[in-house]
């Protein structure tokens, strides 16, 4: 009898190594197919100023939903770095965001999440030197229209970089183009307020409790953080203002032979057709092509130049030009000599929404360029490419030039990530010696 009660223990204890061995494989099958695993930091943090960053996470085999997180989630973190409560899973996808104070040495520490009991892979937070951070302030374009003497609001796309969140700044008012001459408008016309940054983007907005009696122009820049933007135009319209603009000359004319020289026109208030066209102040030798039947359509239309081949080299800036009896501003023919060396850039081509991930083109033509030269973009915070700025992070953007052949090359702006807000950049090409004329860069909004 001992000896068969012996043999029953004996089996019952074989029976619960054995389950417990099964469950306990079950749950080590059951966690190798979860996975937590944290991507590259999207923002750079400097020693001395802090701030806030994100990583991307995705999952596998982790249900959509909110999972807590604790102190211990966060393995090998500096002294002093916090983070929310919980983190968000959908898809497979979520954003695990930490605070960095301005204490934090810099270095890089290799750090592992821990979500829903599922442990990361190492992945690197990286904080800086402080100073290594070039902080910068752009504004875009108006967007909407204030009328004389009514109230509204005009809102700017302001995107920043390298500026904390939570920064706040403001709206400055000029009575140039080039934002030397500062003053301050009565508030009880006017105000001027800049929303706070949220991950380099934020928006200028001027508030008009009675925009000025009669169309004009005004001017503006911001004020972040220590940085001063570029200038942007605030247009106070007239009711049914009609405008014409003529942009820059988009091909290279040289001396000695018969050309056309193009320029893109763009209206407001000009209704689609066909009209009568004149230019004002041309040079002996020029005419407008197609003057009795000058094509508007959406706004848009190709003002082109016949260029006689005794007409001199040299730079004709006061030309304007007549539609619907309305006259532009002055815009510039540039007539280059036999074997100048010159650069023109062309209109964008492709378009890039902001936060996406993408390229637009440039037309570049040369004259008396060899073939295989190459050159280099270079960005400005202004329309008239005045003031240069250090070339955007190569981990956001980078911008090539390929090689000049038969005078001719294409400029490429390629975002790895477009800023976040919708605006405008400005960039010249340099080949050669030579610089080339202003083109903007424009991100749209988000879709």
């Amino acid at each position: 009898m001992k000896k068969f009660l012996g043999i029953l223990i004996a089996a019952a204890m074989i029976f619960a190594f054995f389950t417990v061995f099964a469950v306990s494989c079950k749950k080590s099958a059951d966690n190798d197919t979860k996975t937590v695993r944290v991507g590259v930091q999207e923002r750079s943090v400097e020693q001395g100023s802090g701030g806030s960053v994100s990583f991307p996470v995705t999952t596998t085999g982790i249900n959509d939903g909110t999972y807590p997180l604790t102190a211990a989630s966060l393995q090998n973190a500096p002294e002093g770095v916090t983070f929310p409560g919980n983190i968000s899973i959908s898809g497979n996808k979520g954003t695990f965001t930490v605070t960095v104070p301005a204490a934090v040495a810099e270095g890089t520490y290799d750090l592992r999440l821990t979500v829903n009991s599922i442990r990361s892979p190492q992945f690197r937070l990286t904080v800086l030197a402080a100073g290594s951070l070039v902080k910068t302030v752009t504004v875009g374009s108006q967007s909407g229209t204030i009328a004389v003497g009514m109230s509204g609001l005009a809102t700017f796309p302001v995107t920043a970089a390298n500026i904390a969140n939570g920064v706040t700044g403001e709206v400055r008012f000029y009575t140039d183009a080039a934002g030397t001459n500062q003053y301050t408008p009565p508030d009880t016309l006017m105000t001027g307020t800049v929303s706070l940054v949220e991950n380099n983007a934020a928006t200028a907005t001027v508030n008009f409790l009675s925009a000025p009696a009669a169309a004009t122009t005004m001017y503006i820049r911001v004020f972040i953080d220590g940085i001063l933007s570029n200038v942007q135009t605030l247009t106070i319209s007239g009711s049914g203002t009609k405008s014409v603009t003529v942009g820059a000359q988009s091909n290279v004319i040289t001396a000695g032979v018969n050309r056309v020289a193009s320029f893109p026109v763009t209206t407001t208030g000009i209704a689609g057709g066909l009209y009568l066209v004149s230019a004002a102040n041309l040079p002996a030798g020029v005419m407008v092509r197609t003057v009795n039947r000058f094509r508007i359509s959406d706004n848009i239309g190709a003002l082109s130049l016949a260029v006689n081949a005794s007409v001199p080299a040299g730079t004709h800036s006061n030309i304007t030009f007549t539609i619907d009896d309305v006259t532009s501003a002055p815009f510039t023919l540039t007539i280059s000599g036999a074997g100048e060396k010159s650069v023109n850039l062309g209109d964008q081509d492709g378009t890039i929404t902001a936060g996406a991930t993408g390229s637009v083109t440039f037309p570049v033509t040369t004259a008396n360029i060899a073939n295989g030269a190459t050159g280099e973009v270079r960005f400005y915070t202004d329309a008239r490419g005045t003031n240069q700025i250090p070339a955007p992070p190569s981990n956001l953007i980078t911008a090539t030039v390929s090689p000049v052949s038969f005078n001719s090359a294409t400029a490429t702006v390629n975002f790895i990530r477009a800023p976040t807000a919708a605006g405008t950049m400005y960039i010249r090409v340099f080949i050669d010696g030579i610089l080339s004329n202003v083109q903007a860069v424009t991100i749209l909004p988000a879709p």
